[in-house]
């Protein structure tokens, strides 16, 4: 396996590296704006209007993804094709969907199990959905242009 591995590392070029690198720059870029408008309205709703945390988690996960779909759509996978939008953001909505749940249940363990500050838990399951979501996102959702 770790022949495979080594293989793999020494039949890239550079040159091959720069769109992946761009790619994933893009990625977090819009990640940080997407995660950004997550917990900064699970702060506003939970510490400004007293919402339940979990309750707030929920909202802010749901805003956040629709700030995470056309940046996405737009600039990280430069996805330019109209006429499957509907299915495009069904599919985006149905993984979201999916990481809503895993987000809600991190931030409930990491919060009343493993008493995390719930701003902190957000951060923690944020960087871990996100990872996973990558690839969901270009090899399910997004008619991905590799240039």
């Amino acid at each position: 396996m770790f022949k495979k591995i080594h293989y793999f590392f020494q039949t890239i070029k550079k040159e091959d590296l720069k769109p992946v690198f761009l790619r994933l720059s893009k990625y977090v870029f819009s990640g940080f704006l997407g995660a950004g408008t997550n917990i900064f309205i699970l702060y506003l709703l939970t510490d400004k209007f007293g919402l339940w945390y979990l309750l707030s988690g929920i909202i802010s996960f749901v805003c956040s993804v629709f700030v995470s779909f056309v940046l996405h759509k737009e600039l990280t996978f430069n996805d330019k094709v109209r006429h499957k939008i509907n299915k495009k953001f069904i599919l985006f909505f149905l993984v979201a969907t999916i990481n809503l749940l895993i987000n809600t249940t991190m931030l409930y363990l990491l919060t009343d199990v493993f008493g995390i500050f719930y701003l902190l838990s957000q951060v923690v399951a944020s960087v871990l959905i996100a990872t996973w979501s990558y690839f969901l996102y270009h090899w399910l959702v997004f008619d991905v242009d590799c240039a």
